[in-house]
């Protein structure tokens, strides 16, 4: 039995930390070993600029393992090319693994896909916001 997993962690800013990401998924798989690629890039980056995605997609099929992410979020936040990413990756054989929504299903997906974007839209709004108010 193989007792690797392949982590996807992902934050849009270097203010950001991964390591949150990375302890919910060691928590979840006490037992394997883990091997982490990290991105620094907007949800919203397409699928084809996103090479760190895409070693982890190969060395999970390489593995016939498992892709893991934290939250759906860290595939991508735009409902539109995550709905069609995740049909694509199923094609090619992929398992995945969303903690945060262990029993996603192709008929939830839709609405699930249009949160994250919708929290995408909310996340840019409240950092204009800020920035407007750092100005006055």
């Amino acid at each position: 039995m193989n007792n690797k997993i392949v982590g996807l962690v992902r934050v849009s800013t270097d203010k950001q930390d991964v390591e949150s990401q990375k302890f919910k998924i060691r928590n979840a798989y006490p037992n394997n070993e883990i091997i982490f690629y990290e991105e620094e890039l907007s949800g919203a980056t397409p699928y084809d600029l996103r090479p760190q995605l895409e070693l982890a997609v190969k060395e999970a099929l390489k593995l016939s393992t498992t892709l893991v992410v934290a939250e759906l979020s860290r595939l991508g936040r735009d409902a539109g090319g995550l709905i069609s990413w995740l049909g694509e990756a199923k094609k090619r054989g992929l398992q995945i693994i969303c903690l945060d929504y262990p029993e996603l299903t192709p008929e939830i997906l839709p609405f699930l896909a249009g949160a994250v974007q919708l929290e995408r839209l909310k996340i840019k709004e409240r950092t204009r916001l800020a920035l407007r108010a750092k100005k006055n």
